[in-house]
C-alpha cells in the first residue's frame, strides 16, 4: 500500500516548528521577555539549555535522509543533545551543582528549591531519550529500536500538557523539582512526531500513514480516540471547579461523556466500514457482469471462423482463437504470452516503431503484414 504524502514531509515540518519555537524562547533571554519564555507569567520557562538542546534534536532530524557530511552534523548534533539531558540527570541524582546552568544567561525568575537555570528532570529524561532515538534512527535496522526509545519522552510531553490544559500541578511535576514548560512539552512533542514519521511505513504510525481504507479507519480512529477522553475531563474539571457539582457527579459526568464520545466513534466506524462492504459488493458485481460479457465476447470470438488474435500494448498475446489455430498452427496455450511480432515473424514494409506510433495517436492502422506459420508457409 502507498503512504500519504504528509509522511515524507513531516519530519521537517516537526523540525521547523521545534526550531521556531526554541529560537522564540531564546530571544525571549535575550531581551529578558517572560512573556516569549513561558508564554504565561504562572507557568515554568523553557530554560536556555533546553532551547539548546531542542535545536540540536531538529537539526538532527532535519539531517536523518542525506548520506552524506550532513549526515554526520546530525549525529553530532544528536549526540550533544542527549549528553545535555544525561548531564542534567547527573546532576540530579548526585546533587551536583557545577555552575553550567547559567554559563550563558541568567535565569528571569527561579523558583523555590530550584537551581537557576537547570532544566527540569522531566525535560532532562525526554531530551536525553530523544538524543539517544536520534542516532539509532539513523539505520533502518535500529529504527524501531529509536522509536520505542522516545516513547518515554513523548508520555511525558503529554502528561506536562495534560497538567497545564487541567491546571494541576501535581501532573507536570517530577519529584520535589520543577515542571517541565508547556512550550518545552509542545516541542518534545513535535520532536517525538517527526522521529516517528521518519520511516513510517514499518513503524508504530505505519496505520496512519498508510492511504486507502485501513489509513482512513486509523486517521479517523486514533486522534477522536485521544481528543474525547481529554475534552471530556477538562469539561468535568471545570463544572467541578465552577461549582456546579461534587466530584462523584463530576466522576458520573466524565463517564457519560466518554461512554457517549466512544460510542459515537463507533458507530461512526462500523458506517464507514459498512459503506466501504456496499462499495465493494457493488465493484464485484460490477467485475462479474463484466467478466460475463468478456466471456461471452470470448466464445463468439472462438466461433469465428477467422483468425482473430489479440495482444496487449507490449504485443504480447492475450487472445488466441480457433481460427488462429487452424490458420497458423499452434494451440491456444502455445502462442499465448508470446510476443506477436517474434512468435510469428512478422515482417512489414513499415517500421514496427512507425505503427505503434500511429496506433497510438489514431487508435488504428492498416496495411499489410507478413505471418510465418509454423510450418513455414507465410500468410500475407
Amino acid at each position: 500500500m502507498q503512504r500519504l504524502r504528509f509522511a515524507d514531509y513531516a519530519p521537517a515540518v516537526c523540525a521547523g516548528l521545534a526550531i521556531a519555537i526554541s529560537f522564540l524562547a531564546l530571544y525571549g533571554w535575550h531581551i529578558g521577555s517572560h512573556a516569549l519564555i513561558a508564554w504565561s507569567s504562572d507557568i515554568a520557562t523553557m530554560k536556555f539549555n533546553v532551547c539548546v538542546a531542542a535545536i540540536l534534536a531538529a537539526v538532527s532530524l532535519l539531517t536523518l535522509r542525506p548520506a552524506s557530511w550532513l549526515n554526520w552534523i546530525g549525529r553530532i548534533s544528536a549526540a550533544a543533545c542527549a549528553c545535555i539531558g544525561i548531564v542534567t540527570i547527573a546532576e540530579y541524582a548526585f546533587l551536583w551543582n557545577p555552575g553550567i546552568d547559567e554559563l550563558f544567561v541568567r535565569d528571569l525568575n527561579p523558583g523555590a528549591g530550584l537551581t537557576a537555570g537547570r532544566m527540569a528532570p522531566a525535560s532532562a529524561l525526554s531530551f536525553a531519550c530523544i538524543g539517544i532515538a536520534l542516532l539509532l534512527a539513523r539505520s533502518r535496522a535500529t529504527h524501531r529500536a529509536a522509536q520505542f526509545i522516545c516513547l518515554p519522552a513523548g508520555i511525558i510531553a503529554l502528561l506536562s500538557f495534560s497538567g497545564y490544559f487541567y491546571g494541576s500541578v501535581e501532573l507536570n511535576r517530577f519529584a520535589p523539582f520543577g515542571p517541565m514548560a508547556l512550550n518545552t512539552a509542545i516541542t518534545c512533542g513535535f520532536l517525538l512526531v517527526g522521529i516517528l514519521f521518519h520511516m513510517p511505513d514499518s513503524g508504530l504510525v505505519a496505520p496512519l500513514a498508510l492511504r486507502g481504507f485501513s489509513g482512513t479507519l486509523a486517521r479517523r480512529l486514533i486522534p477522536i480516540a485521544v481528543l474525547v477522553p481529554l475534552a471530556a475531563g477538562w469539561l468535568t474539571l471545570r463544572g467541578e471547579n465552577m461549582g456546579f457539582y461534587g466530584r462523584e457527579f463530576g466522576v458520573a459526568i466524565f463517564s457519560v461523556l466518554t461512554i457517549v464520545g466512544l460510542v459515537f466513534l463507533l458507530v461512526g466506524s462500523v458506517n464507514f466500514l459498512a459503506r466501504i462492504e456496499n462499495a465493494r459488493e457493488k465493484t464485484s458485481l460490477d467485475l462479474k457482469r463484466q467478466r460475463d460479457i468478456l466471456k461471452h465476447q470470448a466464445e463468439l470470438i472462438d466461433l469465428s471462423n477467422d483468425a482473430i488474435i489479440i495482444a496487449d500494448s507490449r504485443r504480447r498475446i492475450v487472445a488466441w482463437n480457433r481460427g488462429a489455430e487452424a490458420l497458423y498452427g499452434w494451440r491456444e496455450n502455445e502462442a499465448i504470452g508470446q510476443y506477436i511480432h517474434e512468435f510469428l515473424r512478422t515482417s512489414s514494409a513499415t517500421p514496427t516503431a512507425e505503427i505503434d506510433e500511429t496506433l497510438h495517436v489514431r487508435h488504428k492502422w492498416e496495411g499489410p503484414l507478413i505471418h510465418t506459420c509454423r510450418d513455414g508457409k507465410q500468410v500475407t
